[in-house]
């Protein structure tokens, strides 16, 4: 559950959005990444490590549940970025290729993000 001290960002969910706009709306105060956002993060980091190193199983469950409860407010805005995700297509990475030169050089060739390229890009490895 995000819980702020001092609310570096913040998410708001409005019901009454039209389909073709995404109801959930994050702003993140960019002035307080390093000054609160970092130090936080920080501070839980250290706070699971703790507990992991010293395995303190009780303090350690109690810790995650209470991170990870979740009520139906987040459930909403599971299914918004979900519904949004399909909107956009799954994302593609493509990995480049090396060959070498006549010369000894290097050459890198990128592909396009598609079907075409992956197949291209595996193709052209010679495994």
């Amino acid at each position: 559950m995000l819980r702020l001290k001092d609310p570096w960002c913040s998410i708001t969910y409005d019901s009454s959005c039209a389909d073709d706009k995404c109801p959930l709306t994050i702003r993140i105060d960019r002035s307080r990444i390093f000054t609160h956002a970092k130090p936080a993060l920080a501070e839980m980091l250290l706070k699971i490590h703790i507990i992991k190193c010293t395995a303190d199983v009780v303090n350690g469950g109690s810790y995650y549940d209470d991170a990870c409860s979740l009520t139906l407010e987040h459930e909403k805005w599971r299914l918004a970025v979900i519904k949004e995700a399909k909107k956009q297509g799954r994302r593609k990475f493509i990995l480049g290729n090396t060959f070498l030169n006549d010369n000894g050089g290097v050459n890198f060739k990128a592909y396009e993000a598609s079907n075409d390229g992956m197949i291209r890009s595996w193709a052209e490895r010679r495994l």
